[in-house]
């Protein structure tokens, strides 16, 4: 809103503006880069083989998520007839770009 204020003229300057880091609100890029861990190889193994007894029906969703880096809107947008899974190198194409899937040890 205020910034709009600016933006038409109202008033010269925004108070609110970088208010928040000068009150220490919110939390610094280290912080929240901390706080997002990856899952170790034993982990992911885990995971993928529980998902495969517990979901099946998102087994092949996660498996896609952990082996590719992909996003989850990402993975939703794919389509199945752009995936080859099955091939001797699985290959999965996404926009025109190939990316070959390389199946985590012990899952394939």
């Amino acid at each position: 809103m205020l910034k709009a204020a600016v933006d038409d003229g109202v008033i010269a300057v925004n108070p609110a503006e970088k208010l928040g880091r000068l009150l220490h609100l919110g939390t610094s890029k280290q912080e929240r880069q901390e706080n997002i861990k990856a899952m170790t190889r034993e982990q992911r193994f885990n995971f993928l083989q529980s998902a495969s007894h517990v979901v099946p029906r998102y087994y092949p969703l996660f498996l896609t998520l952990a082996g590719t880096g992909l996003r989850l809107g990402e993975a939703l947008a794919l389509q199945f007839v752009r995936a080859w899974l099955l091939q001797l190198i699985p290959t999965i194409t996404i926009a025109n770009n190939i990316m070959h899937f390389i199946y985590p040890r012990g899952l394939n």
